[in-house]
């Protein structure tokens, strides 16, 4: 699965090893906030099977994420509260990264680093500018 997402795509076999050592199952139901925009990240999310929601301050969806998608990122990166709030769409298989681990793998694999830097920054990109939107109305 994880050979699947684009986070890990073409990745080592040491990196693979090393991601599925780190990371742990968790399963939720539909309609739970997984993230809630403000709090501190401590933890990142690889989407095995379901769909989750990244909404913003009114509630509007901002994306949609299914099957090998991540989330969560950012505020690991960044080390800063969370940026959107996720809810689960449907019933959701995840594999949960804990920010111990997150650093550990960022620092041995600079692949992995440089694959994650790239889509944070552009979700970054994203978010900034749908808040930066709200205030404008």
């Amino acid at each position: 699965m994880l050979e699947q997402s684009p986070l890990f795509k073409n990745a080592d076999p040491l990196l693979l090893n090393t991601a599925i050592m780190a990371i742990h199952p968790r399963a939720v139901a539909a309609g739970v906030e997984i993230v809630k925009k403000g709090e501190l990240a401590d933890e990142m999310y690889l989407i095995c099977r379901g769909k989750v929601e990244i909404t913003d301050d009114m509630g509007t969806v901002i994306s949609t994420l299914g099957d090998g998608e991540f989330f969560g990122e950012i505020g690991l990166l960044m080390s800063i509260p969370r940026m959107a709030t996720v809810k689960t769409k449907t019933l959701c298989d995840l594999f949960v990264l804990q920010r111990s681990n997150f650093v550990h793998i960022l620092k041995d694999h600079p692949q992995f680093a440089e694959n994650i830097t790239k889509v944070a920054r552009e979700r970054h990109e994203v978010l900034v500018w749908s808040d930066e939107l709200l205030t404008l109305t």
